[in-house]
């Protein structure tokens, strides 16, 4: 006994659709709430004391599109001495793992909502 599915035509069309529709509120939400969101959590977390601010201010998420169906959010420290903010004496300063770390379980609800709301 043997059965197939036919995915040409109509059904292709809706099963690409669903797809892309979804696929382009997940670029909404990335750009929308899961930057902005990253961002303010690692610039109002940042363990150490600030001396001019711009360690701070630089801290930044940036969306980034890198094919049809690949895009990255990226959380990085915008000043030169960022990297050892992030791995003096074991990580005391670090702030972009932790970010991540606290915000991973939201990140994950944002996007579950893209497919949700399409």
């Amino acid at each position: 006994m043997s059965w197939s599915i036919d995915l040409t035509g109509d059904a292709k069309k809706m099963i690409d659709s669903y797809y892309m529709t979804g696929l382009k509120n997940m670029e909404k939400v990335a750009i929308n709430r899961v930057a902005p969101m990253m961002e303010n959590y690692a610039k109002q977390n940042a363990p150490w004391t600030d001396r001019t601010g711009e360690a701070r201010r630089q801290l930044a998420a940036k969306y980034t599109r890198t094919d049809e169906s690949t895009f990255t959010v990226t959380l990085s420290h915008g000043v030169h001495y960022g990297y050892w903010l992030e791995y003096k004496d074991s990580g005391r300063y670090a702030i972009l793992r932790p970010t991540l770390n606290t915000l991973f379980p939201d990140i994950v609800e944002e996007y579950r909502g893209a497919w949700r709301t399409r």
